[in-house]
């Protein structure tokens, strides 16, 4: 937990934003990913107490919450990626504790990619001057934009090979990549949102086969019982 800064040992993520922006990027994209290999290294062991799972999907979590709430409120470049990065620790552990060891490698590896690049260039970031009058989005946008998170979500679980009848933990992981495909689409859909529509179900697939495809590269790299889906419970 302290390694990939969960709640409550984040402060050390967050009260580091005054190193050099390189360093950062270091520790936001690799230093912090090392719960999670840990994690993944005595995956048979947490597969045989069921109720730990549950306890690391709540920790997970409630800090991928926390985490997402406070970055919005953050006026301040670095400490708003610092935010997003205790936000996504969060949910990869919160995968952890759904029994899906391989998407939460997935994870890893693409958060590691992207907050470093975020990092590297939120200087140029900070002397933007954005103003976005385009929200709340209309209606029609925002029901295009579901129409193609369902296109997102059927390409993620195609290349997955995972039932959409929701029946275990892999509810929750379709239903984060159905969210993350809408929104996915909504920035696409702002404006002209029918004109548009064609281009977002496009991309929204390519984004559910992209993902996809890196889970199941990761899974087919590991032993196959370190995905264990487990039964929905309350938490859940």
């Amino acid at each position: 937990m302290t390694q990939s800064a969960i709640y409550p040992f984040h402060s050390w993520l967050t009260s580091s934003l005054n190193s050099p922006t390189p360093v950062l990027a270091l520790m936001h994209a690799g230093l912090v990913n090392g719960g999670g290999i840990l994690l993944a290294r005595f995956a048979p062991l947490y597969f045989n107490s069921p109720k730990i799972l549950t306890l690391i999907f709540i920790i997970g979590i409630t800090t991928a919450l926390v985490g997402t709430f406070w970055k919005l409120i953050q006026s301040n470049v670095k400490t708003m990626l610092a935010c997003s990065t205790m936000g996504q620790m969060g949910f990869m552990i919160a995968q952890v504790g759904l029994g899906l060891f391989p998407a939460a490698i997935a994870h890893l590896f693409w958060h590691g990619c992207f907050k470093s690049y975020l990092f590297l260039t939120s200087g140029a970031a900070a002397q933007e001057k954005k103003f976005d009058l385009k929200y709340p989005p209309s209606f029609a946008s925002f029901l295009s934009a579901l129409i193609c998170g369902i296109f997102g979500i059927l390409s993620f679980a195609l290349i997955t090979n995972r039932n959409l009848i929701l029946l275990d933990s892999n509810a929750v992981l379709l239903t984060a990549a159905f969210i993350a495909a809408t929104h996915l689409a909504l920035n696409i859909l702002r404006e002209k949102p029918l004109k548009n529509l064609p281009i977002a179900i496009i991309l929204t697939s390519i984004a559910g086969i992209l993902y996809g495809s890196s889970i199941r590269i990761i899974e087919s790299q590991l032993p196959s019982e370190i995905n264990n889906p487990q039964a929905l419970n309350f938490f859940h």
